[in-house]
């Protein structure tokens, strides 16, 4: 019976979920081969994503606000995983794990006037979901990673290196989420891997794009759309 994983990611755009089904499968040479089978995406409604961006602001109301929206993300990810599942005619049986990052309402990996420690927090309580879903949930990815020092994105570094083990060339790959990363392997395996964070990247590019839409709205009334 072949096995998978399933992935869950939610951004800081709070637009929904997006869910990956993934197998890994051992080659001749006995690296791991990782296959995408299926993937969906379960938006989210005006309302849920109007109380996921509350929670990026400061309010008297965020503790009450956070913990409930946390067991209703949980909810909602597990309705996602039933579409996923029903999609590609998968029973729970054939998942080993599910990795669910969450929503991220604050990261701050590095001291600020606000805070004097960095940390990260992300909501979408994973108890719940595996009780819920009846399976084996894993999170809190970024946590470690902020107390070690980093910027608290150390799982796409280490998928690229394991992506692009085999190379001959120094290889540069750029992540473009709501938060942009850059990933440099060099060709020596003798060196580091290095990762960068390089900035808020998803905010600007949707700023951009309405921005174009509004100016291209404006010129509608001539019959013609025009973008500059």
């Amino acid at each position: 019976m072949q096995r998978y994983y399933i992935g869950i990611m939610s951004g800081t755009s709070a637009d929904g979920a997006d869910l990956a089904l993934v197998a890994f499968d051992e080659t001749k040479k006995g690296r791991e081969k990782t296959q995408l089978i299926g993937h969906v995406f379960h938006p989210y409604t005006d309302t849920l994503h109007s109380r996921v961006t509350r929670l990026y602001q400061p309010k008297g109301d965020n503790i009450d606000l956070m913990a409930s929206l946390s067991v209703e993300l949980a909810h909602f990810y597990h309705q996602a995983i039933n579409t996923l599942l029903e999609k590609y005619r998968i029973t729970r049986e054939q998942i080993i794990a599910v990795g669910n990052h969450g929503q991220t309402i604050r990261h701050r990996p590095e001291k600020t006037t606000i805070n004097s420690v960095p940390f990260t927090l992300q909501i979408g309580c994973n108890q719940t979901l595996s009780c819920l879903s009846e399976l084996r949930v894993i999170g809190d990815f970024r946590t470690k990673d902020v107390v070690l020092g980093g910027q608290g994105a150390p799982l796409v570094p280490a998928f690229h290196q394991f992506l692009f083990e085999e190379r001959d060339n120094d290889t540069f790959i750029v992540n473009l989420g709501g938060i942009a990363n850059l990933t440099y392997l060099p060709s020596s395996k003798e060196k580091k891997c290095l990762d960068l964070t390089l900035g808020q990247q998803t905010h600007y590019l949707m700023l951009g794009v309405t921005s174009i839409c509004i100016k291209g709205m404006m010129k509608m009334g001539t019959g013609q759309l025009q973008v500059k």
